[in-house]
């Protein structure tokens, strides 16, 4: 759980103001990303309304959203359920082989699912969802969603598994943004 709230806050702290006021706090930290409500509408797709509805349906969604058969794929779906500076973190190794955490982002994201998706069928699948909510203010809740491995053809894998994921949401605008990804 210590590791679970220590994401939490890393991504509270990374994340944008999502709020529908100009962002005036001249002794806090100024944030490297702020969008009003107005902003996301303009920015971001609109989901659907059952993507969006609750952390659970977000989630699923979201490994939906990358699954589909070899060919074009269509990442509009994906973009719809993120905010725009979303962050995609997971463990691996590098060359010479010390561990290392690595960020990726929604367009660099995008861009390896159009590789999985042209050299073949990319399928994930998800369980045992668990959803902690915490209610850091009272215009927005912040939901930390962990859950089991998701899979996909392990030929095609271009990012390490892992057993346990965690997806960090905020509701806001009267619905679920994904705010941070870790596998």
């Amino acid at each position: 759980m210590k590791t679970i709230l220590s994401l939490l806050i890393t991504a509270i702290g990374l994340s944008p103001s999502i709020s529908a006021q100009e962002h005036n706090q001249p002794d806090g930290p100024t944030p490297t990303f702020s969008y009003t409500v107005v902003q996301l509408r303009k920015t971001v797709p609109d989901p659907s309304p059952a993507d969006v509805s609750s952390p659970e349906a977000i989630v699923n969604a979201l490994h939906e959203a990358v699954s589909g058969p070899q060919g074009r794929w269509n990442p509009e779906r994906l973009r719809s359920l993120c905010v725009p500076n979303v962050q995609f973190e997971y463990t691996d190794k590098a060359k010479d082989g010390t561990a290392r955490l690595s960020t990726i982002t929604l367009d660099d994201l995008i861009g390896e699912f159009a590789k999985l998706h042209q050299a073949g069928p990319w399928y994930e699948s998800i369980g045992n969802i668990s959803v902690t909510n915490l209610k850091p203010a009272a215009d927005s809740i912040v939901a930390v969603v962990t859950y089991s491995e998701a899979s996909g053809p392990s030929k095609l894998n271009r990012f390490p598994s892992s057993p346990a994921l965690v997806t960090t949401l905020i509701y806001a605008d009267k619905r679920w943004w994904i705010v941070s990804h870790v596998w």
